[in-house]
C-alpha cells in the first residue's frame, strides 16, 4: 500500500532535533532544581509536597517528550526505508494530552518550559492525526476496488 504524506525528510529532521533540544532543557532543568531543593531540604510538609508536584510533572513532561522522539524516529525509519509502512501502520497512535493544568509548581522557567514541551507535542499529535486521516483515506479507495474484485468472482 502506497500513500503520499505531507511529512519529508526535512520537516522530520527538523522536529527531531527540537525535540532533542527541548529534552536536553529539560533534563538540565531537571538537574538544576533537584540540586536546590537537595540544598534547602528540611524536611517540612511544604518542602515535600512541592517535591512531589515537581516529580509528578516532570515525569510527564519526561514521558510527553519521548514519545514524541519516538513518533519521530519511526517516521524518519520508514522514510529511510528501515521499516516498512506497513510497520509504522501499525505504531499506535500517540496518547492525548489531557492534563493542561496550570503549572506554578516550581517557579522560574520550568512552567514556560513545561508548556514549550506541551505545545511541541500537541504540534506532534497534530502531525499524527493527518497523517493517520490521510492513511485511511488512501486506503479506502483501495478497500473497494478489493470489494469490487471480490464480488466479481461471485
Amino acid at each position: 500500500m502506497t500513500y503520499k504524506t505531507k511529512l519529508n525528510q526535512t520537516l522530520l529532521e527538523s522536529l527531531y532535533w527540537e525535540a532533542l533540544c527541548l529534552a536536553e532543557e529539560l533534563q538540565q532543568t531537571v538537574e538544576e532544581k533537584n540540586r536546590a531543593r537537595e540544598n534547602r531540604i528540611d524536611g517540612t510538609q511544604t518542602v515535600v509536597a512541592d517535591t512531589t508536584a515537581f516529580s509528578q510533572e516532570t515525569f510527564r513532561t519526561t514521558t510527553r517528550i519521548m514519545h514524541a522522539i519516538a513518533w519521530l524516529m519511526d517516521r524518519r525509519a520508514c522514510l529511510d526505508g528501515m521499516i516498512s509502512a506497513q510497520q509504522l501502520e501499525m505504531q499506535p497512535a500517540l496518547p492525548s494530552l489531557i492534563d493542561q493544568e496550570s503549572w506554578s509548581i516550581s517557579g522560574g522557567q520550568t512552567p514556560d518550559l513545561i508548556g514549550q514541551i506541551n505545545a511541541f507535542y500537541i504540534r506532534i499529535a497534530r502531525l499524527d492525526r493527518h497523517w493517520r486521516a490521510e492513511r485511511e483515506r488512501c486506503a479506502e479507495p483501495a478497500a473497494a476496488a478489493k470489494g469490487q474484485r471480490s464480488a466479481a468472482y461471485y
